[in-house]
């Protein structure tokens, strides 16, 4: 099937649509379960913003700097990569830290 071929139409993604996978994508860095961060989402010139907040769970050897500009870079390309969204500005409000656990507890 060519490209000419293929039904008109066109594909729309709701707003929870794009909180969600970015929350998701947010979390994973966090070390965090994704229901506690929030997202809210803005326009800079047609270019999609987004302004996370939530904790961290940092790792024995990570600072929360090291783990925020993660957060802003996976957001930034999977992100659009995953929703095809052109990502303006990615912003990060880190709520409350913690360590990680690791290994296991006797």
């Amino acid at each position: 099937m060519t490209s000419d071929s293929l039904p008109a139409g066109h594909v729309s993604v709701a707003r929870r649509g794009y909180e969600r996978v970015l929350a998701a994508l947010a979390a994973r860095e966090l070390g965090v379960p994704a229901a506690r961060v929030s997202v809210a989402l803005g326009d800079q010139g047609g270019r999609m913003t987004v302004d996370l907040k939530g904790p961290v769970a940092l790792a024995p050897d990570a600072s929360i700097p090291d783990v925020a500009e993660r957060v802003r870079a996976t957001v930034s390309s999977e992100g659009r990569r995953l929703t095809g969204a052109e990502i303006a500005m990615v912003r990060l409000r880190v709520t409350a830290a913690s360590h990680r656990q690791t290994g296991r507890v006797s």
